[in-house]
């Protein structure tokens, strides 16, 4: 397989005839340092990890199978993000042990063991893999298939 050649575009300074660095936010030259203001700035986009995300809480498998007895579901608080909502409510995004995907809770499917108080609330993601997020008094307490 024959790769094409790309274009060589020279990239030199027009005021010393120095390298030109595109590393930074505008182009600017090695040597003497002039800044090419003319262009659109550079746009890098940096990915933050998942640990530096915040609001982040790690709950363990509270099933019967022995395969997922290591697995833990990262779970984030994410506040409504609908535009001119002063309500302020909370909901809790998990993520998907299976394809790392954000998952959303089913609508009316919540139950509550009035007994023990501890609720179920029952997620899926867009790959139709669905886990239940036990809770208790407003605390993540462990999850299960």
């Amino acid at each position: 397989m024959v790769r094409p050649k790309q274009m060589e575009v020279n990239m030199t300074c027009d005021k010393c005839g120095g390298m030109i660095s595109t590393k930074q936010e505008y182009e600017t030259c090695v040597r003497c340092g002039k800044v090419n203001y003319d262009k659109l700035p550079n746009h890098y986009e940096i990915n933050t990890p998942v640990h530096f995300k915040g609001n982040q809480n790690t709950i363990p498998y509270w099933g019967t199978n022995e395969k997922r007895m290591d697995t833990t579901v990262s779970v984030f608080t994410v506040g409504d993000k609908t535009p001119g909502s002063t309500n302020g409510r909370l909901f809790s995004r998990p993520m998907c042990p299976e394809c790392n995907e954000r998952m959303k809770a089913i609508n009316h499917a919540r139950k509550a063991d009035y007994i023990t108080k501890v609720s179920k609330t029952p997620y899926h993601c867009s790959n139709k893999h669905k886990i239940v997020i036990h809770t208790k008094q407003q605390v993540m307490m462990g999850w299960s298939e």
